[in-house]
């Protein structure tokens, strides 16, 4: 055997042998604890996953969520999830029939009653809507999102659409972390589930 290869060979034992770590327990990074201990002292949600009957007008649909949040309130939710276009119904026909209606006039006044409601129950809302972009001039299928304080904190558009979106909306062009009281997150907006770097992108974020 080279003298080299056992001169290092008794640095190892010699090492091992001086080592404070437990037989059979693996080393842990100092920045590996570091970020455990960064994730865990992160504050935690309480979050109401809503599923609604979609209704024939935006009205009805309105009436459903108000009373969803309440109850969600009511049980101690910090926020509350609404289904893709809770406010209009997942249905073409009654999107187009919507954001016909004052060019989408209607849809902005049932966000704005929703924004109320967060702001009375002090509960957050991320809300499936179809929404009209000025700048862009194209309507997306989008998550609004609204903080307990009834201000929208931002929007996240589906980015990868299906066959029962493209007849009214325009694809996405990116991800977005928003800070819901206090706490980074995320939205995926139904089909985009399917792409895991779409997962993986906000968590690099933070």
């Amino acid at each position: 055997v080279p003298r080299a290869s056992l001169t290092l060979a008794r640095r190892i034992l010699a090492r091992c042998a001086t080592s404070t770590t437990p037989p059979n327990k693996p080393r842990t990074s100092p920045f590996r604890r570091a970020h455990t201990a960064t994730r865990s002292a992160k504050p935690t949600l309480v979050v109401a996953a809503s599923q609604i009957q979609p209704h024939a007008t935006v009205q009805e649909n309105v009436n459903a969520i108000l009373t969803q949040m309440k109850d969600a309130a009511r049980q101690g939710a910090e926020v509350i999830v609404l289904p893709e276009a809770a406010i209009t119904g997942y249905d073409e026909g009654a999107i187009l029939r919507a954001m016909a209606e004052g060019d989408g006039e209607t849809v902005r006044e049932a966000e704005a009653v929703i924004a109320e409601a967060c702001r009375t129950h002090k509960l957050a809302a991320i809300v499936g809507t179809p929404y009209y972009d000025e700048t862009t001039g194209a309507v997306y299928n989008s998550a609004t999102v609204i903080g307990p304080d009834g201000r929208v904190a931002g929007r996240q558009h589906k980015l990868q659409l299906v066959s029962t979106d493209v007849g009214w909306s325009r694809p996405g062009s990116k991800i977005q972390v928003f800070n819901l009281c206090g706490v980074p997150c995320a939205i995926i907006i139904c089909h985009d589930k399917r792409y895991p770097e779409l997962c993986r992108l906000p968590v690099l974020a933070g």
